[in-house]
């Protein structure tokens, strides 16, 4: 979202059988819902070089919620914003 006229996020969660599964979703640039495992891939970075970023923040974040025994996924288009969701 760094490059939005108005940068979003909202944070939140829901109760879905029994879990608590939190969000986060921003209005950023989105990517291809083919893509949505790949994201998670260590140094992997849709983006490319126009934004700031290394491609390790989401392998670690995965790596932790594996950890925990949880989930996380997500869901987006490109051009309209991601919502990342997780439960440990």
């Amino acid at each position: 979202s760094e490059k939005e006229n108005h940068p979003a996020v909202e944070i939140g969660y829901y109760i879905i059988e029994g879990k608590t599964v939190y969000f986060v979703k921003d209005n950023g640039l989105g990517f291809n819902p083919e893509d949505s495992e790949k994201i998670f891939n260590l140094f992997t970075k849709l983006s490319g070089d126009d934004y700031k970023g290394t491609g390790i923040g989401l392998a670690m974040v995965k790596k932790i919620v594996d950890k925990h025994k949880g989930k996380i996924w997500a869901q987006s288009e490109k051009g309209k914003g991601s919502t990342f969701y997780f439960y440990v």
